[in-house]
Formats: structure tokens, C-alpha cells, sequence
């Protein structure tokens, strides 16, 4: 007898189609799926992998190109799709 499990096929494991964008078009991607307003803070929570400063940066140039605007002040600030 063979110790080895027969018949059972693995899983393949969980595409990450997300980590094939670089991060600036991954927090777009989240902005652009978010209905209203987004802080800073949600979009840390849902790209854990994400600097703080690579968030600032992104945030800092949609906000030059046009693609979002920022909304409010200090630690109330949100940003809206265009």
C-alpha cells in the first residue's frame, strides 16, 4: 500500500489579480469602487501593504490630476470621484 492520498486534487491557490496593479492604481481602484466619500484612514485599512506616504502621494496626485477632489479639513478630510 501506498502512504500518498489518491484521487484528491489540491486547490489552487487564491488568485491576487489586486497585486498584479501597483499600488497608486490599487488606491485608485479602491476610490473609484467607494460610493461618496473615503478618508485616508479607510483606504490604510483596505491596502494594509500600503505606506501612509505612498497613500499621501497618490491621494496628493489624483487630486492634481483632476480624478478626485479633496473634501474638508484636517482630521475630517475625505475625497470625492470627480
Amino acid at each position: 500500500m501506498s502512504g500518498g492520498v489518491r484521487g484528491r486534487r489540491r486547490k489552487p491557490p487564491p488568485t491576487r489579480s489586486h497585486r498584479s496593479l501597483s499600488k497608486p492604481d490599487r488606491i485608485k481602484a479602491v476610490i473609484d469602487n467607494k460610493v461618496g466619500k473615503i478618508t485616508k484612514k479607510e483606504i490604510m485599512e483596505l491596502c494594509p501593504d500600503i505606506s501612509r506616504v505612498t497613500v499621501e502621494r497618490t491621494l496628493t496626485d489624483l487630486v492634481k490630476s483632476g480624478h478626485i477632489a479633496k473634501v474638508g479639513a484636517g482630521p475630517s478630510t475625505g475625497y470625492v470621484r470627480i
